[in-house]
Formats: structure tokens, sequence, C-alpha cells
């Protein structure tokens, strides 16, 4: 430490066991979210791959990739608390510990091309208008992806991986994200797509099965909708009161 006029410099205060652990949380997501977004001040700083610390781990094609970091990052600063959630197909409200997220989970599950194209898929989703995005348009981009370029049968692996692993659903050859997607990466999806994440109205979290009011921009998962439908003369908007112009979903 340096000394100033002859004083010796204070030691730093001890963190707390907690204190520690959200700091240490907070590093590892800050990492990752570098990586993401191609921080040249990040992880490999100038385009050096940095040397195997411990705490890392050796993947496949010899990439390092940070235990609790990898493509995907988390918050600057404490992470803000997250809501309980409505979920799509009904289940009852969960509460998730941030602490325990699925950002490392997926770092260091699947290599950097696959987290990509995973990226990729997440775009499509909600981008689309009904919160799906076809099998034939994910596969397109597999040979898009960095640092390595994916043949369409891995690409087809990994999402049938991405399946098994509750990351995504598939129905009839069209992919949207799982519950755990929705509870896990509901923050990280709030933070990169603020013109794509909508909240819902009702249950204020995040809706990929939606519809929005075009007076207003309210946003209503299909279910929550239906369920307020079901109590009202006729279809309007729950927030700006103008009629609703959007096909009413049925009750499940």
């Amino acid at each position: 430490m340096e000394a100033t006029f002859g004083r010796k410099s204070p030691d730093p205060l001890p963190l707390s066991a907690s204190g520690a652990a959200r700091h240490l949380h907070w590093h590892h997501q800050h990492a990752a979210e570098a990586t993401l977004h191609g921080d040249p001040e990040g992880p490999g700083r100038g385009g050096r791959e940095a040397p195997l610390r411990r705490g890392q781990q050796q993947q496949e094609g010899g990439r390092a990739t940070p235990l609790g970091g990898g493509f995907f990052g988390g918050w600057f600063g404490p992470p803000p608390a997250m809501p309980l959630l409505d979920a799509p197909t009904c289940l009852p409200l969960a509460q998730v510990n941030l602490a325990e997220n699925g950002i490392t989970q997926l770092a260091s599950d699947y290599a950097e091309n696959e987290l990509e194209l995973f990226k990729k898929t997440m775009d499509l989703i909600l981008s689309s208008e009904n919160g799906f995005a076809s099998s034939t348009a994910i596969l397109n981009l597999a040979d898009q992806v960095k640092p390595k370029k994916m043949k369409k049968v891995e690409a087809e692996q990994l999402l049938q991986s991405l399946v098994q692993s509750k990351w995504l659903q598939e129905k009839e050859g069209e992919y949207t994200l799982s519950i755990r997607s929705i509870l896990e990466l509901e923050q990280y999806i709030f933070r990169h797509y603020p013109d794509m994440a909508h909240k819902c109205h009702f249950c204020h979290s995040l809706c990929i099965q939606s519809q929005i009011c075009e007076d207003c921009g309210t946003a209503v998962h299909l279910h929550c909708l239906a369920r307020y439908f079901r109590t009202q003369a006729e279809p309007r908007c729950p927030h700006c009161k103008q009629f609703w112009p959007h096909r009413v979903p049925a009750q499940s």
C-alpha cells in the first residue's frame, strides 16, 4: 500500500461473509457482461487469451471461461429484487434468488458459439409477434455465430439440449423461452432488450406470449388477459380503457 506523508494507509474494512459473497457474485457477473458485449477492457484484453487461473475451467477448443461468468452477464452493482412471477402456465408463484441464477449455469454448460446461437434465438423470440421462433429461422443463423460457425446438425443438437435442460420449450417446430428461462433470465432480458421486453400489466413479470394495447402500449399475458376479460362486459384495455382490438384469448 502507498504511504502518505509517512503514515501507513488504513487497512480496508473486512467484508462480512454475505458481503464477500455478494462482491464475488458481482465480480463474476461483471466479467461475464464484458464478454457478452465485446468490452475491450473485459476478460482477455486486447484480444489476447488470458492465462488460466484458479476458478477457471478449460472448455473444448482450448478456450477458458471464468466460472460464474462466460458469455452471459448480470448487472452492474447490487442486483435488483426479482418480482414474483405469474408463470404462463399458471404455475404457483415462485421467487428467485438472484445469487443462484441461470447465467452461471449457461456459461458453464455451453461453449461460446452455442451461447451465441441461444442469444440469437432469444432475439427472434422477443422480436416476434407471438413469442415463438421457428426452427428454420434458428438453424439459418447457425453459420453466423462466432467465434466458430456451427453446422445445422450441431445447431439441431443444441436446440434439443436446451429443451432437455428446460431453457427452451418446443411445440410443433416452434421454440419459445421456458419457465426456467423466464425466471432466471428475466432481469438480464429487461436490461438488454429494453425495447422488446414488456412487463405484464397484472402480474408485473416478463411477457412472452402476450397482447399489447395499440393506444397506450400496455402489455398483458394471454392467460392474464383471458381471466380479466372473463369478468368484463366488453374488451377494453385495463389501463387506458380504449377498445381492445385483438382477438380475446380463450380461458385455459
